[in-house]
């Protein structure tokens, strides 16, 4: 028994290595495929100052009502800051949906030979351009969505339901956003479907798709962590967590896009999978 286990997750590792190798050369080959990281970096690098100073103000406004008297009591640097760090996040995430299906539909017909322009992913994007923005808006969801997907499972299979569910994120799910045409909840029924056959891997990619996160989380804050050793300027302190937030966003977006095509190979070799 415990040979077998063994063998399986040494296999597991191994088919893992190669899919992030496979995906990678696709990613290295087609520039066209390539420029979606930088792009999505310069985009939420010149969209997040003024989407965040449209949030603030929106925010510093509803603080006024009685709604949301209980923060008056709260350190102003405080409320500003955590209002930059919840829309950062969220709209961070909502952003790379989009750069994601494109990356997507560009790996996806690569894996099918067919040639590829520079702007075929954002076109496929565009074509569902609300199917797309339906699923990023409930991206945050797609954990429960998961579980409710696979409910016939429970609670024999609470394990299976609950790994599987871990792995679902807008990587997991664009292909099945880009090419089907299903509501959401049957959209994540066949996409959990689809990694069952190659589940260990699918949690190993997510896995270390969120180590290299954290990685990148803590090197994010390194301008915060100058300013608080060599700054004492309070406005040098807001500047600092813009940095940060600002470098944050970047990196997370950027691994999002690299996660997706090494995702997006994973799930075009499960649906080949014999």
């Amino acid at each position: 028994m415990l040979k077998k286990l063994s063998r399986q997750i040494i296999d597991s590792l191994k088919n893992s290595a190669r899919i992030i190798e496979k995906g990678l050369s696709v990613f290295k080959r087609n520039p066209q495929i390539a420029a979606y990281p930088y792009v999505a970096a310069l985009f939420i690098a010149a969209t997040l100052p003024l989407a965040t100073g449209l949030m603030l103000g929106l925010w510093n406004r509803f603080w006024r009502s009685s709604l949301f008297s209980i923060t008056e009591t709260a350190p102003q640097n405080f409320r500003i800051l955590l209002g930059i760090a919840s829309f950062s996040f969220f709209y961070t995430a909502f952003v790379s949906a989009y750069f994601s299906c494109a990356a997507s539909a560009s790996v996806l017909a690569r894996l099918e030979g067919r040639p590829v322009s520079f702007l075929y992913g954002l076109r496929q994007v565009m074509k569902r351009f609300f199917r797309v923005t339906k699923f990023a808006t409930l991206a945050i969801f797609f954990f429960p969505l998961g579980i409710l997907a696979q409910y016939k499972k429970l609670p024999k299979g609470i394990f299976g339901v609950i790994s599987s569910s871990f792995s679902l994120q807008i990587p997991q799910v664009a292909p099945e956003v880009i090419r089907g045409h299903d509501g959401v909840r049957v959209s994540v029924a066949n996409v959990v479907e689809t990694f069952r056959r190659v589940r260990y891997e699918a949690v190993i990619i997510r896995i270390s798709t969120i180590l290299v996160i954290l990685i990148l989380g803590v090197v994010a804050f390194l301008p915060k962590f100058i300013e608080r050793f060599w700054l004492e300027d309070n406005s040098a302190r807001l500047v600092g967590w813009l940095a940060s937030f600002m470098l944050g966003a970047v990196a997370y977006i950027t691994v999002k896009v690299i996660s997706t095509v090494i995702t997006t190979t994973l799930y075009y070799e499960a649906k080949t999978k014999k």
